[in-house]
């Protein structure tokens, strides 16, 4: 995947991946959608 980022969420992604020991970056982005995910469901009871 090839995406456009503000260097400040660049960065910010970097930091999140370094705090948390995350060497493949996939694996944060994996995260980030679960939590999106279980955000929306605990807000509406279901993912749109």
């Amino acid at each position: 995947m090839n995406i456009k980022v503000k260097e400040s969420s660049f960065q910010r992604f970097y930091d999140l991946a370094e705090k948390r020991g995350i060497r493949v970056l996939g694996d944060l982005f994996d995260q980030a959608l679960a939590a999106l995910e279980k955000e929306t469901i605990d807000n509406t009871g279901k993912i749109d």
